[in-house]
């Protein structure tokens, strides 16, 4: 189970990568520090919550300026 586990872990690391790469495509400005500011405060999340992850996506990666 362990192994799955990981696994899926590996897929969501690599989607918010291509993310990343997404919006920075689209114009966004985004940092690499973001990114992994990203990865690791979905460890303080309940990730199957997508209301969860959209928030703390959009606190991470939106800025004003």
């Amino acid at each position: 189970m362990l192994h799955n586990e990981n696994d899926q872990q590996g897929h969501l690391l690599r989607n918010i990568l291509l993310f990343g790469r997404l919006l920075r495509a689209a114009g966004i400005n985004i940092m690499p520090a973001q990114i992994i500011d990203l990865a690791e405060g979905l460890n303080h999340i309940d990730i199957r919550s997508r209301e969860d992850f959209k928030n703390s996506a959009r606190t991470i990666f939106v800025s004003k300026r």
